[in-house]
């Protein structure tokens, strides 16, 4: 089946799915569908986290304490497992850094971790989203808060319609310098000029002199960890997802 025909056998194209990160692919004389390319470029408009301005901008929000969930998500930062998984993988990263019970997945036995099918697992989350929705539809906002929340995180969700960019300033501000908090944002990727449609991906620092914020891309496959300015995100925040039909925004759990 070709990527198209299965995109209308679930009656959703890339575009309207909560995450999609499709790219352009070819198909070679035998039929072996290839990628274009191994990733994309960082837009002029981001900075790449491992550049030198990237390190440099690290090194300043390390030292002003403004990047302190950085050190839990990176231990627990991972690739999203589909191409509707962003929120997902998100989601078990945060979970993963907070001190909340998690589970014991039998791959692990017996130490316990969140895998992000254990997202999933509880009796509280099938009546959140079932993984065969998110599969072909991607996360809302909402539905990503509420995932959190079964695990026992104590979820804040804000749609940027009903907010501001200062108040988004302020919020990243506040919540970079706290060890256990993390804030995962949803988002349109055109408007930060990177290819793809809706994602998630968590936050991991502010830095203020520059006005910018670090996303832990969990596309790791497509994009490294990039530093946003703020008022591009809080753009990219403002658009609306097409499945819930509410502003995209950030949720901060604790």
């Amino acid at each position: 089946m070709s990527p198209l025909s299965y995109c209308l056998g679930v009656l959703v194209c890339s575009v309207a799915l909560a995450c999609s990160e499709a790219r352009a692919v070819t198909t070679t004389g035998d039929g072996i569908i290839t990628a274009t390319s191994i990733a994309d470029p960082v837009p002029s408009s981001l900075v790449a986290f491992n550049s030198s301005t990237g390190r440099s901008r690290m090194l300043e929000a390390l030292n002003e304490g403004t990047a302190q969930p950085f050190w839990q998500l990176s231990a627990h930062l991972e690739s999203q497992a589909t191409q509707t998984y962003c929120g997902i993988a998100s989601i078990s990263a945060s979970l993963n850094s907070l001190n909340v019970k998690a589970p014991i997945d039998p791959i692990y036995i017996p130490h316990a971790y969140f895998t992000q099918e254990d997202v999933f697992s509880s009796e509280c989350a099938k009546h959140v989203v079932l993984p065969d929705i998110v599969k072909h539809f991607g996360t809302t906002l909402d539905q990503a808060a509420g995932l959190l929340e079964c695990w026992g995180a104590k979820a804040a969700v804000v749609h940027a319609n009903t907010s501001s960019v200062e108040s988004f300033r302020t919020a990243m501000a506040t919540s970079m310098t706290q060890l256990n908090a993390f804030t995962i944002v949803n988002f349109l990727r055109g408007t930060l000029d990177q290819n793809g449609h809706a994602h998630f991906s968590p936050v991991a620092a502010y830095h203020k002199p520059s006005d910018s914020i670090l996303l832990l891309d969990v596309a790791r496959y497509k994009y490294p960890p990039v530093w946003v300015p703020t008022d591009t995100l809080f753009q990219a925040m403002q658009t609306t997802d097409t499945t819930s039909r509410k502003s995209r925004g950030w949720v901060t759990a604790q």
